[in-house]
């Protein structure tokens, strides 16, 4: 009988210990991200800079990626803090190029920079994922901001430079015509 009792604490302390939540991030491997990234006037927090990534890898469910960035200095981190499950994918008829799987899509998500904390000049941009680190070079001007992706396997990005929208602007567009000006 008293073995009985000494061992249902025991047992309670193990259980309750046994049950804290695992702070690792449990997530289907990426094998890499592709990003799309510009500058917005009208997001949530007024002038940004957006970026969205997606996963060069497809998945049989539909995941959102959440980041959580932190600013330090000259060094930008954004970090992959949560994969929010969606479900099967939803399946579409379409024509397929080379192994894309219609049952298959892929996971994205993205992150938002605020014009107001970021100044001119050259910052690190680290993306960190639990498959991948890539810390890449942004630089910002009144005129343009870059991004230089360094050759890896696992981030990249077609788009290198965009352009700041200019404070005050009410409306506007650009228009590509005539061959006239191709070159």
């Amino acid at each position: 009988m008293r073995i009985r009792i000494i061992l249902l604490p025991v047992l309670l302390i193990l259980l309750i210990s046994g049950c804290e939540e695992d702070q690792r991030l449990s997530v289907p491997a990426i094998s890499g991200l592709s990003l799309y990234w510009h500058h917005e006037v009208f997001s949530d927090g007024g002038r940004t800079l957006r970026f969205e990534g997606s996963t060069t890898n497809e998945f049989d469910n539909d995941y959102d990626l959440e980041f959580s960035t932190s600013l330090a200095g000259k060094s930008i981190t954004a970090t992959l803090t949560k994969f929010i499950d969606k479900g099967k994918c939803h399946y579409f008829p379409m024509p397929v190029i080379g192994n894309d799987d219609p049952h298959k899509c892929n996971a994205s998500g993205g992150f938002n920079l605020s014009d107001k904390d970021l100044d001119n000049g050259i910052y690190a941009l680290r993306i960190i994922t639990p498959s991948f680190e890539v810390t890449s070079e942004l630089t910002i001007t009144d005129e343009k901001i870059t991004l230089k992706i360094p050759p890896n396997k696992h981030l990249t990005s077609s788009i290198e430079a965009v352009y700041p929208i200019p404070p005050n602007l009410l409306f506007g567009g650009i228009v590509y015509q005539g061959s006239n000006t191709t070159n």
